[in-house]
């Protein structure tokens, strides 16, 4: 798993992220994975309120599991590629 990540700088802070620019075959779209069945949300904003919202309960440390959480990170980081502008 560790090498879907890779270290980076934005804004100052040191965050990790999937490397990967887009799905891979057999791969959910990220907006899928955040629960959107209809397409990707039109801004970033609504992504990371999501993102915030489903992390809260996938985290390893509050009974959530290693793979969803890394499943979310990878999709905030397609999020923040796609609708940044």
């Amino acid at each position: 798993m560790t090498a879907l990540f890779r270290e980076s700088s934005r804004d100052g802070d040191r965050s990790r992220h999937c490397a990967h620019a887009a799905p891979r075959p057999g791969e959910a779209a990220w907006w899928h994975v955040m629960g959107y069945e209809s397409g990707p949300p039109r801004t970033l904003a609504q992504a990371e309120q999501r993102f915030r919202t489903l992390v809260a309960g996938a985290h390893p440390d509050r009974g959530g599991s290693a793979e969803r959480m890394h499943q979310l990170l990878c999709a905030r980081a397609q999020a923040r590629r796609q609708l940044t502008p």
